[in-house]
C-alpha cells in the first residue's frame, strides 16, 4: 500500500511539474488610464537576464504569456517614451492574472527621443469593433457623416443614408442610446454634428439580448468626447469648407470646455456650422404602355444649404464613493434650404418621335429641423460585485418646411402648375431603463433589466395652388403614429479554464402600434400588437499564440415606421408618385457570425464570416399605373445573405499605420407577387455577389506633422427590381501642430477625384429606368484648433486615491 501511495504521489508531482499555465495582464497609461497597444512584454526566470518569451499588448492593452511552467518569474513591460516596469510573478497550480500595469511617461526619454507614432485607430472587444475618430485627419472640419464614411463596413450614400454590411436596416445610437435618430431624420442630424465632438465609433454587428433588437444589420454607436481631469480644459476651432460648384462655402465654429472640481464633473460643447452642397441628377425611363411606348428624360441640378447650432452639455454629481447622478442634454437648432434648379422633363412617343410633354419644374424648400435630447442617469455600486443603473430620457424632433414649387410648360412658356406645400412633423419619445449587474465570481456575470419606450409621431401635410390660392385638398394628410415597446432581458456569462468564455441571453418584447391617417374624405385606422422573443448567444475561445475565435447568434427586427407605412400619396412629381403601405409587417433576421482574431508582433488580423436569414423582407418596389410610375414598400418572402469580411491593422513603420478592410457579400432574394391599387405586381427573385474594399493610411512625417489617405471602392450590387453601379472615392488630410501642440491646422480634400455618385438601373414588366444622383461634390476644408487648460489640469487627489484603491484590488496589490 505504501509503495502504491508513493507511486501515485510521484505521478502527481510529475504531472504538476509538467503542467503549463498562462500569465495574463493589461498595460495602461498611468495618467490617462487608457490602454496601450504594441507594448513589449517579456518573461524572465527569476534572477535571469535572458527572456524566455515575449509578446505585444493588443489594442485593449491586454497580453497573454502562454505555456508557462510553475516557478518564480519576472514580467518586464517596456515601451518607447515610458519608464520600464517589472513585476514578480509566482506560478504554482493555476494560471495567473497580474491585473493592470500602469506605465509612467519618462520625461528624460521623451526629451531625448522623438516619439512619432500615432494612437491606435482600431481595437476589438467581445461584441464590437471600436474605431477612433479623433485620430482621423480626413474627417477634421467635417460632420459625423464624414467620419462614418471612413469606418470599415459602413457606407454613406449620396443622400446621407447609412448602411452597414450592405444593409440600411441599421440603428444609429449616440452614447449608447437611440437619441431620437430615425431613418427619417438621421441623415440631416448627422450632417449637423461636428466630427470634432466624436471620440470613437463602435460597430456592434450582433448585439446581445441586453440591447434593443432594432436594426437587422446591427448598431452603430457614436461615442462623444468626454474626459475627467481636475481643473478645466477645452478647445476652440474654426473652419471653412468649399464644395466644387457650390454658390457659397460652409463655415464652422466649435468650442468645448470640461471642468472637474471635486465631486462635480461638467462639460459643454457649442458649435455653429453652415453646410453647402451642390448636386445633380438625371433619369431616363421607358414606359411600355398598352397603346404606345414613351420615353421620359429628366435632368436637373440642386443646391443645398443648411446651418445651425449644435449644443451638448452635462453635469455629473458624485454622491459619495458609490453613486453618481448625471444630467445631460444635446440638441440642434437651425434651418435648411434646398433648391432644385431647372429640372427638365421631356416625354416623347417613341413610335412617332413627337413630343407629348415638355416642362421645367423648380422646387425651393426651406425650413427648420429642431431637435433635442434630455437624459437623467443614476448609478449606484451596491457592492464590489453588484451595481444598478437607472435612466430616463426624453427626445424631441420636429420638421417645419415650406416648399415652393413652380412648373412651366416649355411648349408655350406658360406656368401651368404651382404649389405651396407645408409639411410638418413632430416626434416625441420617452425611454425608461433599469440595468442590474452582478458578478458572483471574477469569471462570471449576470445582467438583467427592463426597458420601456413610448413614442408619438405626427405628420401634417397641406398645400395651396400658387395661381388661384385655393387649397389643394389632394395634398392634405394628417398622420398620427403611437407606439409602445416594453421589454425585459437577462444575460449570463462565464469564463472557463482561462480560455473559454460563454454568454447567453434572452429578451422579451411587447410591441403595440396605433396609426390613424386622415384626408378630407376618409380616415383610416390601423392597430397592431405582438409579443416576440430575441435570444442571443456568444462563445469565445482563446488559442495559444494570440489566436482567438468567437461565435455568436442573435435575432433582430426592423419595424416599419413613418413614411414607409403612411398611405399618403405624394403628388409633388406627377410622373412618379410614392406612398407608404400601412399593412407592411416587421422583418425579422436570424444572424450567425464567426470571428477570428490574430495578434502578430506588429499586426492585427480579424476575419468575420456571417450568415443572415431575413423573413418578411421589406423592399421598395415600382410599377406603372397608366403612364405614371408608383412606388411603395411590400413584404417579400425571405432574403439570405452570406458575407466574409477581413480587417487588417498594421504598424508598418513607426511613422506609418495601415487599416485595411475587404468584404464580400452573397445575397439571394426570393421572388414575390402582390396586388397594389388593383394592379398585379411581380418582383423577380435575384442572386448577386458584391464586394467592397477600403484602406486607411496614417502617416507621421514628424512628431507635429501628420497625414492621412483613405480610399474606398464598392462593386456593383443587385437591388429589388434592378442594380446599382460601382463607386469609388479618395479622401486626403494633413495636420500640423504648433506651440507644444496647443494650436493645430488641418487641411483636407474629401472625394479628391470628384467621383461619388449613384447610378441605379431598375426594370419591370412595363418599364425600364436608369438614373444617376450626385448629392455632393469634391470638398476642400481648412480647420484651425486651439487647445487650452488650467495649469494643473490633472486628476484630483480624490480621483487618484480612488483609482489607486481600484488598482490595488484589481492587481492584487499596489503598483511596483
Amino acid at each position: 500500500m505504501r509503495r502504491l501511495f508513493c507511486t501515485i504521489l510521484t505521478a502527481l508531482l510529475a504531472v504538476l511539474a509538467s503542467a503549463q499555465y498562462n500569465i495574463t495582464g493589461r498595460v495602461i497609461d498611468e495618467m490617462s488610464r487608457q490602454p496601450l497597444d504594441f507594448v513589449n512584454v517579456a518573461l524572465y526566470a527569476k534572477n535571469q537576464t535572458t527572456p524566455l518569451q515575449g509578446v505585444m499588448s493588443d489594442a485593449q492593452g491586454r497580453f497573454t504569456l502562454t505555456n508557462v511552467a510553475p516557478g518564480a518569474y519576472n514580467v518586464e513591460v517596456s515601451f518607447v517614451g515610458y519608464s520600464t516596469r517589472q513585476r514578480a510573478v509566482s506560478v504554482s497550480t493555476q494560471s495567473v492574472d497580474i491585473g493592470r500595469i500602469a506605465l509612467r511617461e519618462d520625461v528624460k526619454q521623451l526629451g531625448e527621443v522623438e516619439v512619432v507614432t500615432q494612437g491606435s485607430t482600431m481595437r476589438f472587444e467581445l461584441d464590437r469593433k471600436v474605431f477612433s475618430v479623433d485620430q482621423n485627419i480626413a474627417s477634421t472640419g467635417g460632420s459625423a457623416s464624414d467620419a462614418l464614411e471612413n469606418i470599415p463596413s459602413v457606407e454613406v450614400d449620396n443622400e446621407g443614408n447609412i448602411s452597414m454590411r450592405n444593409s440600411e436596416d441599421v440603428e444609429i445610437w449616440i452614447n449608447g442610446k437611440p437619441s431620437g435618430l430615425t431613418a427619417d431624420n438621421r441623415a440631416q442630424l448627422l450632417q449637423q454634428m461636428p466630427a470634432e465632438t466624436i471620440q470613437e465609433i463602435e460597430l456592434i454587428t450582433n448585439p446581445s439580448a441586453k440591447y434593443n433588437p432594432e436594426g437587422t444589420a446591427g448598431i452603430i454607436n457614436i461615442v462623444l468626447k468626454r474626459d475627467r481631469k481636475a481643473g478645466y480644459y477645452g478647445s476652440v476651432s474654426a473652419g471653412i469648407d468649399y464644395p466644387d460648384g457650390a454658390r457659397q462655402p460652409g463655415y464652422k465654429l466649435n468650442a468645448s470646455v470640461n471642468m472637474n472640481a471635486g465631486i462635480v464633473d461638467a462639460y459643454l460643447n457649442v458649435g455653429y456650422n453652415t453646410r453647402a452642397a451642390a448636386g445633380s441628377s438625371w433619369s431616363d425611363r421607358i414606359n411600355y404602355l398598352t397603346a404606345d411606348t414613351t420615353r421620359l428624360l429628366q435632368d436637373g441640378t440642386t443646391d443645398r444649404n443648411s446651418g445651425g447650432i449644435f449644443l451638448r452639455g452635462g453635469i455629473d454629481l458624485h454622491l459619495g464613493a458609490k453613486s453618481t447622478l448625471g444630467l445631460s442634454a444635446f440638441g440642434v437648432v437651425g434651418d435648411r434650404s434646398e433648391n432644385n434648379r431647372d429640372i427638365s422633363y421631356t416625354l416623347t412617343d417613341l413610335a412617332t418621335g413627337s413630343t407629348l410633354r415638355n416642362y421645367m419644374r423648380s422646387n425651393h424648400t426651406k425650413g427648420g429641423r429642431p431637435s433635442y435630447n434630455l437624459a437623467l442617469d443614476y448609478r449606484i455600486d451596491i457592492s464590489r460585485q453588484q451595481n444598478l443603473a437607472l435612466n430616463v430620457s426624453y427626445r424631441n424632433f420636429d420638421i417645419h418646411n415650406k416648399a415652393d414649387i413652380i412648373q412651366t410648360n416649355l411648349i408655350d412658356n406658360t406656368v401651368d402648375n404651382g404649389q405651396l406645400q407645408k409639411p410638418d412633423e413632430t416626434n416625441h419619445n420617452w425611454e425608461m431603463k433599469a440595468d442590474y449587474e452582478w458578478k458572483p465570481t471574477d469569471q462570471s456575470r449576470l445582467e438583467a433589466g427592463w426597458q420601456s419606450d413610448i413614442s408619438h409621431r405626427t405628420q401634417l401635410n397641406s398645400a395651396t395652388d400658387q395661381i388661384s390660392k385655393a387649397e389643394l385638398t389632394a395634398f392634405y394628410n394628417d398622420f398620427d403614429y403611437r407606439e409602445q415597446i416594453h421589454a425585459a432581458y437577462i444575460t449570463y456569462g462565464n469564463r472557463f479554464f482561462d480560455r473559454l468564455s460563454l454568454q447567453v441571453g434572452l429578451r422579451g418584447e411587447y410591441f403595440r402600434r396605433q396609426t390613424s391617417t386622415a384626408s378630407y374624405t376618409v380616415t383610416i385606422d390601423n392597430n397592431k400588437s405582438y409579443w416576440q422573443l430575441f435570444p442571443s448567444a456568444y462563445i469565445a475561445y482563446t488559442l495559444p499564440h494570440n489566436h482567438e475565435l468567437q461565435l455568436n447568434y442573435t435575432r433582430r427586427v426592423d419595424r416599419p415606421r413613418g413614411w414607409r407605412i403612411n398611405p399618403f400619396r405624394d403628388l409633388t412629381d406627377s410622373t412618379t408618385i410614392s406612398y407608404g403601405n400601412p399593412e407592411l409587417m416587421p422583418q425579422f433576421t436570424h444572424s450567425l457570425e464567426l470571428n477570428y482574431l490574430k495578434m502578430f508582433e506588429q499586426h492585427t488580423l480579424t476575419a468575420s464570416l456571417f450568415y443572415k436569414l431575413t423573413e418578411e423582407t421589406q423592399q421598395n418596389v415600382r410599377y406603372m399605373n397608366g403612364d405614371v410610375m408608383e412606388s411603395t414598400y411590400i413584404n417579400m418572402a425571405t432574403r439570405q445573405e452570406t458575407g466574409l469580411e477581413f480587417i487588417w491593422k498594421a504598424r508598418v513603420k513607426s511613422w506609418l499605420q495601415l487599416t485595411s478592410s475587404v468584404s464580400g457579400y452573397y445575397a439571394r432574394l426570393q421572388a414575390a407577387d402582390d396586388v397594389l391599387n388593383s394592379i398585379p405586381v411581380h418582383v423577380e427573385g435575384s442572386t448577386a455577389f458584391t464586394w467592397r474594399a477600403r484602406i486607411n493610411a496614417s502617416l507621421m512625417f514628424t512628431k507635429t506633422f501628420s497625414g492621412q489617405l483613405t480610399g474606398r471602392y464598392s462593386s456593383p450590387r443587385v437591388e429589388a427590381q434592378g442594380s446599382r453601379t460601382s463607386s469609388y472615392s479618395i479622401d486626403l488630410g494633413l495636420r500640423k501642430s504648433f506651440f507644444d501642440r496647443r494650436l493645430s491646422i488641418a487641411a483636407s480634400v474629401r472625394d479628391l477625384l470628384d467621383s461619388r455618385n449613384r447610378t441605379v438601373e431598375k426594370s419591370g414588366p412595363d418599364f425600364w429606368q436608369k438614373s444617376q444622383n450626385r448629392w455632393n461634390s469634391r470638398t476642400y476644408s481648412l480647420t484651425l484648433t486651439y487647445s487650452f487648460s488650467s495649469k494643473n489640469a490633472k486628476k484630483s487627489n480624490k480621483q487618484e486615491r480612488d483609482e489607486n484603491m481600484e488598482n490595488f484590488f484589481d492587481e492584487g496589490g499596489a503598483d511596483d
